[in-house]
Formats: structure tokens, C-alpha cells, sequence
């Protein structure tokens, strides 16, 4: 059994996280602390339900929908357990995985583990969160609503 990952909430199918219709699942923990986040009901560490991050990518994987967002919290303060649950999705599913994080890419890149768990995915949304800066990316496969300081990017 793999480490478990703490997750805030799960919903199942949303239309607000991402392209189409999506699972997604808000990890529970977040030292970053961006004034003005929305969810600083994530943010303790000390709270959450635990999961087996295999089982879950298993069960998110064989749900009708077009892909997985992982968001927060900071999901990459739980790297290994992110890149077990995008793993263990991508074997049951052809759908897109999207990660909100509020690290910068630097940073992403100084951890290995961080940067493996953001390499799963097919599009990442990185950067602290800035309240009121609020503006709409298009890229070629997807079209969100994202920070003006955060940066976007499809691989």
C-alpha cells in the first residue's frame, strides 16, 4: 500500500475545474498561504480524510468524464502521493488531468518529486494566487480562468 494522500473534498463530476466535464479531487494542506485564497478551509494539514491514492486514481478513472483536476490546498506538498493518484488514473482513463498549484515553476523544479508529479500531467495551471487578477487564458486545448500572475502550460 502506498503512503495515503489527504484530501480536502472530492466531487465526482464539475463543470467549474476545468474543461467538460471533470473529477476532481482539492488536497488538504497548503503552507504557501496566498492572501485573499478562496479555500483556506484547506489550507491545515492536520484535517482531511485519507486516502489510498492508487484506489482513488482507480475509482476516478472509471468514472464518464473527460478528465481529473487536482487542486487545493497545494497538492505538491503531497508530490509522491500525487503522482501514484494521476498514475493509477491515466491506467483507467484517456481523460485529461489539469494541476492547480501555487508554486512557480522554479520552485516545482528544485524538487524532483514535484517535478515528476508535474510532468503526469497535461496541462498545469503554477503560481501563487493573487486576489482580483483575475483574467482568461486560451491555449490550444484548453480556455481557463486563471491569475494574471499564475502561468499556464500544455505539454
Amino acid at each position: 500500500m502506498s503512503d495515503l494522500i489527504r484530501v480536502h473534498d472530492i466531487c465526482e463530476y464539475s463543470r467549474a475545474n476545468g474543461p467538460g466535464v471533470r473529477a476532481v479531487v482539492w488536497t488538504q494542506g497548503c503552507s504557501i498561504g496566498c492572501p485573499g485564497c478562496f479555500n483556506q478551509s484547506t489550507h491545515s494539514d492536520g484535517t482531511g480524510k485519507l486516502y489510498d491514492p492508487v484506489s482513488l486514481g482507480e475509482e476516478l478513472g472509471k468514472l464518464n468524464v473527460d478528465g481529473l483536476t487536482v487542486s487545493g490546498g497545494e497538492p505538491l506538498e503531497q508530490p509522491k502521493q500525487v503522482l501514484e493518484l494521476v498514475n493509477s488514473y491515466r491506467r483507467f482513463s484517456q481523460g485529461t488531468t489539469l494541476l492547480f498549484t501555487g508554486f512557480t515553476i522554479a520552485a516545482i523544479l528544485k524538487n524532483d518529486l514535484k517535478r515528476q508529479a508535474l510532468m503526469q500531467f497535461d496541462a498545469a495551471i503554477t503560481g501563487p494566487y493573487i486576489k482580483g487578477s483575475n483574467e482568461i487564458w486560451k491555449g490550444k486545448k484548453l480556455a481557463l480562468i486563471s491569475n494574471r500572475n499564475q502561468k499556464s502550460s500544455i505539454h
